[in-house]
């Protein structure tokens, strides 16, 4: 006996894909969320402490083409000693405890993810602030 089921994504390679590109196909998610208006998202899990380094790209069936620039994400482990100056986007993977200002930022767009942790400090300086202008 055959049970009919839908089908709600098929993709149709000329070639073999690797385990890595298999992984990053099912982990990434390209929507249209209204009229024209497109979004992607991917989960990647495990990258460890360290500066991690992005870019996207997209190709329209007319060859069109346009990337973007290149992104730098910082994830920062909880030994990250507060009094850092963050020059790139942190994600933080603890909580820290802070006897003074724990960051500053250190440039322009910066993103600093607390990921559902929390700096506490004792009132003295400031959690995190900035020396931009």
């Amino acid at each position: 006996m055959i049970s009919w089921a839908k089908i709600d994504d098929v993709k149709v390679y000329s070639r073999s894909l690797s385990a890595d590109e298999i992984k990053k196909n099912y982990i990434s998610n390209l929507y249209e969320y209204d009229s024209g208006k497109w979004a992607f998202y991917t989960n990647e899990t495990n990258l460890g402490s360290g500066l991690h380094t992005y870019s996207a790209s997209a190709t329209d069936i007319a060859g069109n083409s346009n990337m973007t620039g290149t992104r730098t994400l910082n994830i920062a482990s909880p030994s990250v000693p507060c009094g850092s100056t963050l020059a790139s986007n942190t994600v933080l993977s603890g909580n820290l405890v802070s006897s003074g200002t724990c960051f500053t930022i250190g440039a322009d767009n910066i993103v600093l993810d607390c990921n559902g942790f929390s700096i506490t400090g004792n009132e003295a300086g400031y959690g995190i602030t900035s020396k931009l202008a």
